[in-house]
């Protein structure tokens, strides 16, 4: 073998590793990109509003077809027989459209909770 073909296999051999060295960082630096982006999409999600998120679920019209995705977070006791919630309602890319808040009856000794939500029309029936 000449010394000619044998640069030629070693600077091949270098050039091959390092686009595939190059391959796996890129790879690696778009994987992790993407992953901070979708972690700070649910950091959002949570940060919507104050209180603990206790209900969270999509809005469908009647047709099936997704109309958006309503959270509801409780922000405590507003005296001894009622509890204070928020409601946040998101659009279809789980963007903010409103939010507002209501009070429901607080049982002492029943654990209850938010199990159904339906659209009739333009109201938002949440069952317990």
């Amino acid at each position: 073998m000449s010394l000619n073909s044998i640069v030629k296999k070693t600077i091949f051999a270098n050039a091959t590793s390092t686009l595939h060295f190059m391959k796996k960082y890129i790879l690696g630096f778009i994987v992790l990109l993407s992953s901070l982006k979708a972690v700070s999409q649910i950091n959002d999600l949570f940060q919507l509003a104050q209180g603990s998120l206790v209900f969270f679920t999509p809005i469908f019209e009647p047709d099936d077809k997704l109309y958006g995705y309503i959270g509801v977070y409780d922000l405590g006791k507003e005296n001894e027989s009622q509890k204070r919630y928020e409601y946040v309602i998101l659009d279809t890319r789980l963007v903010k459209v409103t939010n507002g808040e209501f009070l429901a009856p607080s049982y002492k000794k029943i654990y209850s909770r938010f199990v159904s939500l339906q659209k009739l029309d333009n109201k938002l029936l949440l069952s317990r």
